[in-house]
């Protein structure tokens, strides 16, 4: 059987959607230059920040969820800094067994509310250290399960549990962003001093970019799938970041609109094909970067990462 034609999918960094190209076709006498044109390219390539400046010092472009994922250049920036040495060992000294462990949510409102988290913790901390003095030989989690055990004490004893929680699940969580330059010394100004163990501002500022970065609808607070995506390896979220920018490609490329996003309804929607035989809506788009990343010989993130140099 003979093969189909083949699509032709742009993967350059100079891409922009066909919405923004200035004419519709060679030979096209109405053409016009897109204003927009130039400055969605910018931004992909983060040669601007979103306010057309030069960027600064560690900030970096994460406008996916607006509509502008990232040029592959970028990426490939992104997946080689994560394996440097230095980098590899900040991600692997992470506690992740810390965010796993955490089952709620911290949220920023304001820096007073965080001062006084934090302070309370910090109280309950010293709370249970007198405790542990005056309940020898007990252990300090003897002494714990002793005072949730006493009516009077059993209240602040749970807090101090859910507080120590919370303040775990806050350094490790800073670590991460720490090691990926959204905190600490390679962040941006503003966010290279923190409070270990705080929410603070910084921090939520830090996590808001993580989740941006990673295309994740968030708030900037630690819980539910932002705090599950934490505790992913960096390379297997590029390499979805990838298929991505693959997708918005082929989708252009290919003018097709079908991603899915019908697949939970009920009833399922459906159409008709030539023959009069009817079939679900399909997910085209996944389809066709499943067959544009065979092609392109990636489908592991130890791939891209040869696939991206290479290119």
């Amino acid at each position: 059987m003979p093969a189909g034609p083949l699509q032709e999918v742009e993967l350059g960094d100079d891409w922009a959607p066909f919405i923004l190209q200035d004419s519709s076709g060679p030979g096209d006498p109405t053409a016009k230059p897109n204003a927009y044109r130039e400055t969605f390219v910018a931004l992909a390539n983060e040669r601007v920040d979103p306010d057309g400046l030069p960027p600064k010092r560690g900030e970096h472009n994460y406008l996916e969820v607006f509509g502008i994922p990232s040029a592959l250049s970028v990426l490939r920036a992104r997946v080689e800094d994560d394996l440097l040495p230095d980098r590899q060992a900040c991600y692997a000294a992470v506690d992740a067994d810390g965010l796993r462990a955490f089952t709620g949510t911290v949220a920023y409102l304001d820096r007073d509310r965080a001062r006084r988290d934090f302070a309370e913790a910090a109280r309950d901390s010293d709370w249970i250290d007198r405790e542990l003095g005056a309940h020898i030989p007990f252990s300090r989690d003897g002494t714990v399960d002793l005072l949730r055990a006493e009516p009077k004490t059993r209240a602040r004893a749970e807090r101090f549990l859910r507080g120590q929680a919370r303040l775990r699940a806050v350094r490790a969580a800073q670590a991460r962003l720490t090691c990926e330059g959204l905190l600490g010394p390679r962040a941006p100004i503003g966010r290279t001093h923190y409070t270990d163990g705080m929410f603070d501002l910084p921090t939520h500022e830090a996590l808001a970019d993580w989740e941006r970065k990673n295309d994740l609808f968030g708030w900037g607070f630690l819980g539910g799938e932002t705090a599950a995506g934490l505790l992913r390896p960096p390379a297997e979220l590029h390499l979805e970041t990838f298929r991505r920018i693959l997708a918005e490609r082929v989708a252009d490329a290919a003018a097709i609109v079908e991603d899915g996003s019908a697949d939970h309804l009920q009833p399922r929607p459906t159409y008709s094909d030539e023959a009069g035989q009817t079939h679900p809506i399909p997910n085209l788009i996944a389809a066709h970067v499943d067959a544009l990343a065979a092609a392109l010989g990636v489908a592991t993130p130890a791939d891209l990462a040869r696939f991206l140099p290479a290119h």
